[in-house]
Order: C-alpha cells, then sequence, then structure tokens
C-alpha cells in the first residue's frame, strides 16, 4: 500500500514529471484498485499521459472508465485515439462500435 499511495501522490504532482511511469506502475502493482487513480489522469493536458492512462485502463480492465475511454476517440490526439480504442476493446463490453 505505501508504494500505491506514492504513486497516486505523484500523479497529483503539479507539472506531470514521471506521469507516465507511475501510471504503467501502477496499473502492474495495483491492478484494478488503482482504477480510480489512473482514470483521474485521462484530462491531463499531456497527450502521453492520456493515453498510458487509457492503456493502463483496458490492462486493468476497469470498466468505470468506459465513457471517459469513449469520449477520448475524439480526442486531438492520434496516439490517445489509437489507445482509447485498444482499451475499450479489452472492457468485458468488448470492442468498440464505430463511430457515425
Amino acid at each position: 500500500p505505501a508504494g500505491r499511495d506514492a504513486l497516486v501522490a505523484l500523479l497529483g504532482a503539479p507539472g506531470g514529471a514521471g506521469h507516465v511511469e507511475a501510471i504503467e506502475a501502477l496499473a502492474q502493482l495495483a491492478g484494478p484498485d488503482a482504477g480510480h487513480a489512473i482514470a483521474a489522469q485521462l484530462t491531463s493536458d499531456r497527450p502521453e499521459v492520456r493515453a498510458a492512462a487509457a492503456r493502463a485502463l483496458g490492462r486493468i480492465r476497469h470498466e468505470e472508465a468506459a465513457a471517459r475511454l469513449e469520449a477520448l476517440r475524439s480526442d486531438y490526439a492520434a496516439r490517445v485515439r489509437r489507445a482509447a480504442i485498444e482499451a475499450l476493446s479489452k472492457l468485458p463490453g468488448g470492442p468498440p462500435r464505430p463511430r457515425r
């Protein structure tokens, strides 16, 4: 728990340094319990952080983030869109429906 708490605290630090690494570590170490902390990073102003958060949420199958991941399918950054689609395909609901 102490390691998880330190990673969550790092995600809350301003500037974003180390956020991608913290997201990846949280997904690996804390698994589904880290879903809410990782999902909070979906609104980062840095595309690499949004993409990392989306990938991590797919990896831990955090279903509660489905609507937020769906919204990222319209993100201006291609890597974020790809990560969101990949994450959605890993959730229990199955692959995303094509956008119209």
